[in-house]
């Protein structure tokens, strides 16, 4: 069992003996362990890999005075996402994809990579698909809170990444919605990729990290 996963509650408040007020906190409690296994519930389905499931923004170790300061941002970002773009930039294996997940954990939401909707969008025209081109956009157009992670990776149809990204970016512009993304690309160079009109949205709203450490991975290599 996940150190996340609340225990199955059984509940029934009629059979709480006590006073009154005894009562009243004991029925408290009670709500708040249903909305802990409420919340535990929508973070499984959330699109957090398992690589990442138990990875919170208090499980990032921050060494350097960038990583500090990432950090940091990435919190302030949790407190308050609305109407909000928070873009990780640079290396690989610095923790951008841990911190996304962190977000999710924290703020809840969806998690899903860029390839991941270049290919669920391709396969939507297919009799099996359960839902269409049109419906996957506005999908991630209006959850609340949407992370995107490996931005830029789709080397199959760079266009349609493009595309896809372009829409996705705008549409939770006009909708005031928070958005998280993760490349390895400049801030200039993505911005560039996604086009002007969305290049001019996003700077408004738009928080910029970068990742300049060397990665982590080899560090972290379990032999």
């Amino acid at each position: 069992m996940s150190n996340l996963e609340p225990k199955k509650l059984n509940f029934n408040i009629d059979n709480f003996e006590g006073c009154e007020n005894g009562k009243i906190i004991e029925y408290e409690r009670q709500q708040a362990e249903i909305k802990k296994q409420a919340d535990y519930e929508k973070y499984k389905n959330s699109g957090v890999p398992d690589k990442f499931f138990e990875s919170s923004l208090d499980t990032y170790i921050a060494e350097t005075e960038e990583e500090k300061r990432n950090l940091a941002m990435v919190k302030d970002f949790a407190q308050d996402p609305k109407n909000r773009i928070l873009l990780l930039c640079g290396n690989n294996g610095n923790g951008k994809s841990h911190l996304l997940s962190g977000i999710i954990r924290e703020c809840g939401g969806e998690y899903i990579t860029s390839s991941q909707l270049c290919v669920e969008y391709e396969a939507a025209t297919s009799y099996h698909s359960k839902r269409t081109r049109e419906e996957i956009l506005r999908h991630y157009s209006k959850v609340s809170l949407l992370v995107i992670d490996e931005c830029g990776k789709y080397t199959v149809n760079e266009k349609l990444e493009q595309f896809i990204l372009a829409y996705i970016f705008s549409a939770r512009y006009e909708n005031d919605l928070a958005t998280g993304a993760a490349t390895n690309a400049e801030k200039k160079t993505f911005l560039e990729f996604l086009g002007k009109s969305v290049f001019d949205r996003c700077t408004e709203v738009c928080t910029t990290l970068d990742f300049t450490g060397p990665s982590k991975r080899q560090e972290r290599r379990i032999i």
